[in-house]
């Protein structure tokens, strides 16, 4: 069934689990005695149906310990994402570890090192470059910006995109109530697009956000809750009070969605991010952000529900040392952890610049984590006792030996972005680094592949959806 990505077999633990523990019961109680906002009359009436302490006035929604516990065991332990083609399927959930492409505004344009808005071409360029590395379990959805078409129309457009030239399932965001459309689309190709919905910190749904669980959740697409905080002014300064914080708002959206559909997918998002307290900036490439998201999967390990860990991002503003070790780091810790999915392929600056360049490399890179996940193998043939005393001490040696032949393109990993040339022969072909072997990568790909297309039926479908949405749109006066 599709693509499992990598097999964690012991997941590294950041916590104990009494830490565990206090995290999830300090969560219930800011759930029952401060409450959460939902800005939703329906939700507010649904949540008052089910048990909870509602407060009409101010929109104040208190859950009951029992209520949430209840709803948390209705979350099924495994979700299927479905791509274009069964062979695309991705199941999210235990001890599976799967890859994804990040969404950013702008294009980051490699010839000059700035930003750019992406055009129509840009974004089939580098849906295509998704579509095509190996260790994209999961298309985000690209960039959020098309250069000359606006920002009402925009979303539908890019997701068109999207499902015309990428086979696998597909990550979407609810933006201004687009998501109806979106929702529309992968019903005509066969998939159910994960929903994102995401609070206001701290502690508030805005109405636009439970709309959008809404359509997803009363769709039966699997829903995709999180958040945003920033660590000392969306929410506690401290690891462990932003993961209650977080847990808090995340949860609550769980209890109206499984209220509603009892057993609807969940995958549960984290994003907790540090500032740099010298600026009032954000860190994304701060390796606090990696330990409270490997801190949530072992939470959401103990719940026994999918959960996902967001965009691993990076401060950098081009692809150099600190993208390459800020991403590192933090794809490792959360591959370790246990994180069904790890997003951020393609992603430079957090979520304001991409360049499919950098999802060649980040691909390399997703590789590397997902062979030291794989770790090491210990069978009769590995251990390969009777070879070493069949070939015995010098001058014996292995090169030769069809156990060599046999095993080394599993047990060893060849790279082609790594420069592994001698000194002088680096030098002699001229001096080329991994961003270079990536640019050559990227017009290899760009000139010679070409996605599986659409059948004929499913794109007569979208040109429909896509007419409908022009339709609309023209007629409240926004035309692209």
């Amino acid at each position: 069934m599709g693509s499992n990505g990598y097999v964690v077999k012991r997941p590294l633990n950041i916590l104990t689990e009494e830490e565990v523990k206090r995290i999830h019961y300090g969560a219930l109680e800011v759930m029952e005695k401060t409450g959460v906002v939902f800005h939703h009359k329906r939700a507010l009436e649904i949540l008052d149906d089910a048990g909870c302490e509602v407060d009409g006035e101010k929109e104040l929604v208190r859950f009951p310990n029992y209520l949430v516990e209840e709803c948390l065991t209705k979350c099924p332990r495994r979700v299927l994402l479905k791509g274009r083609t069964p062979e695309y399927d991705v199941v999210v959930g235990d001890p599976y570890v799967h890859f994804a492409s990040c969404i950013a505004m702008e294009m980051l344009d490699l010839k000059t090192m700035d930003r750019k808005p992406p055009t129509v071409e840009d974004h089939i360029n580098m849906a295509k470059v998704l579509d095509y590395l190996d260790e994209v379990h999961l298309n985000s959805g690209d960039y959020t910006n098309i250069e000359g078409i606006p920002g009402i129309y925009m979303h539908p457009e890019r997701f068109n995109i999207a499902f015309r030239y990428s086979s696998k399932p597909l990550i979407t965001a609810g933006v201004f109530g687009n998501e109806t459309w979106v929702i529309k689309m992968a019903q005509a190709v066969g998939e159910n697009a994960a929903g994102h919905v995401q609070c206001s910190p701290p502690l508030t749904w805005s109405s636009d956000k439970i709309n959008c669980m809404f359509h997803y959740v009363e769709a039966g697409f699997p829903l995709l809750p999180g958040t945003g905080l920033a660590t000392g002014m969306t929410s506690p300064v401290t690891l462990a009070g932003s993961l209650v914080q977080q847990l808090a708002e995340v949860l609550s959206v769980i209890v109206l969605a499984q209220v509603v559909k009892p057993g609807v997918g969940v995958i549960a998002k984290s994003r907790i991010e540090p500032p740099d307290m010298r600026t009032g900036t954000i860190a994304e490439g701060g390796v606090e952000k990696a330990i409270a998201d490997g801190a949530w999967n072992q939470i959401w390990r103990w719940y026994q529900v999918p959960r996902f860990h967001v965009v691993v991002a990076t401060d950098s503003k081009v692809p150099d040392y600190q993208c390459g070790m800020e991403k590192a780091l933090h794809f490792l810790l959360s591959a370790l952890t246990g994180s069904n999915i790890i997003a951020g392929i393609g992603g430079v600056y957090d979520e304001l610049t991409a360049s499919p360049i950098a999802a060649i490399m980040d691909n390399e890179l997703a590789r590397m984590v997902g062979r030291i996940i794989e770790g090491v193998e210990v069978n009769e043939q590995t251990l390969a006792v009777d070879l070493i005393n069949e070939v015995g001490p010098i001058p014996g040696q292995f090169l030769t030996t069809e156990h060599t032949r046999k095993l080394w393109r599993s047990e060893l990993l060849t790279s082609e972005l790594a420069d592994r040339l001698g000194y002088f022969e680096w030098v002699g072909r001229g001096k080329k680094t991994s961003l270079d072997y990536a640019k050559e990568k990227y017009e290899e790909i760009i000139a010679t592949y070409n996605p599986a297309p659409l059948p004929e039926d499913k794109r007569k479908a979208i040109d429909e959806i896509i007419e409908e949405v022009r339709a609309r749109y023209e007629k409240k006066g926004t035309t692209p």
